[in-house]
């Protein structure tokens, strides 16, 4: 579950960060992946635990700005994706679909979210100044 993400719009001046979100500015449930699995005992046998969250191509609205975003999923097909007897490939595409247009709203946000030492809730706060 999300509130939203950050992509970044590659311009020749400098990449622009912007901040997307569900339309109707509720809690996202991204498609992600989470694995947990133990290195080779020569190597220390360390636990490793991996997580990613599962991009495909961004909706006709957004692909202006950034050709990716993540897979958003509604209530059905989120307990669809959880289902741990979901191994069919087929299946699994039928849930990654790109996002419809009218599900995520987006604004531009400040330069400060490029650094992760930067917190609070102002980061996502519409900006009007490009240069910021």
């Amino acid at each position: 579950p999300v509130m939203g993400w950050y992509e970044w719009q590659e311009l020749p001046g400098g990449n622009l960060p912007w901040f997307l979100h569900g339309s109707d500015n509720k809690i996202l449930a991204v498609a992600g992946l989470w694995d947990r699995w133990q290195g080779k005992e020569e190597h220390g046998g360390e636990i490793i635990e991996s997580c990613t969250i599962v991009v495909g191509p961004a909706n006709e609205k957004f692909n202006p700005i950034h050709d990716r975003m993540p897979f958003c999923l509604d209530e059905k097909r989120a307990h669809t994706w959880l289902d741990r007897g979901l191994t069919e490939a087929d299946k699994v595409m039928e849930i990654l679909q790109p996002n419809p247009d009218d599900s995520i709203t987006f604004h531009r946000v400040g330069k400060r979210v490029s650094n992760a030492r930067n917190q609070g809730a102002d980061l996502i706060d519409p900006v009007v100044d490009a240069t910021t």
